[in-house]
Parts: structure tokens; C-alpha cells; sequence
């Protein structure tokens, strides 16, 4: 059988993506990927950071992410990937850096195709 490579490749959040067929998947059928989205709200009291993590299901694994929502009342500290050693997916903490307690409506996404992520 012949190894197809499928003309596909872009950079997600600073991470590539390339995609090539095996020997077992269909010519053309491209590569699939879902959006996981995870949203919660809480409360920042001054100085304080929280945030939210988007994962990805079993047997998938996280090519890319952002937050979804970006409150206009905090700033984002970071937006990352995260891999516990089994569980990854993308996460964003938001940081207080007003004087007053801030209601925060938080929302994260991440980009998650067929596969394992393996650190290298």
C-alpha cells in the first residue's frame, strides 16, 4: 500500500500541525479535529488568578487552544497546553489587577485530534 501524505499543516497557537495518512486510512480523508470548550465564572478578589482548562477526550490529544472570552476586567497571567502525563488539553489563567473584587465569566478551547502526546 502506498503512504499517502495529505497537504495539510498549519500553525495552531505556535504549535504545527502536519497530518500524514497510514496505510489503513483512506486517501483524502483528511484530519479531524474537535473543539473543546470549557467555560466557568468566579470571582477575583484584587491580585488574585484563576482560570479554566479545556481537555481533551480520551485517545485524542491537544494541537492547539485559546480562551474563547477575554473579559475586558482582568488580564490573562498565561495560556498554555497542559499534559499531566495522561490527561492534556489547553488552559488559561486570568489575573486581577484592579483594586476591586471582579466577577469573571471564563472560557477556554482547545484543539484536539486523534492521538497520543507524547513528551519528547
Amino acid at each position: 500500500m502506498k503512504l499517502v501524505k495529505l497537504a495539510m499543516g498549519a500553525v495552531l497557537s505556535g504549535v504545527l500541525v502536519s497530518a500524514v495518512a497510514g496505510p489503513h486510512e483512506k486517501p483524502g480523508s483528511g484530519l479531524t479535529v474537535y473543539l473543546r470548550e470549557a467555560t466557568r465564572t468566579f470571582v477575583l478578589a484584587p491580585g488574585q488568578s484563576d482560570g479554566v482548562s479545556s481537555a481533551c477526550r480520551s485517545g485524542e490529544t491537544v494541537v492547539g487552544g485559546s480562551p474563547t472570552n477575554i473579559p475586558n476586567n482582568v488580564a490573562i497571567a498565561y495560556s498554555a497546553l497542559f499534559f499531566d502525563g495522561v490527561n492534556n488539553g489547553w488552559t488559561v489563567q486570568y489575573r486581577n489587577d484592579s483594586t476591586q473584587s471582579v466577577s469573571v465569566y471564563a472560557a477556554t478551547s482547545a484543539l484536539c485530534t486523534a492521538g497520543k502526546l507524547i513528551p519528547g
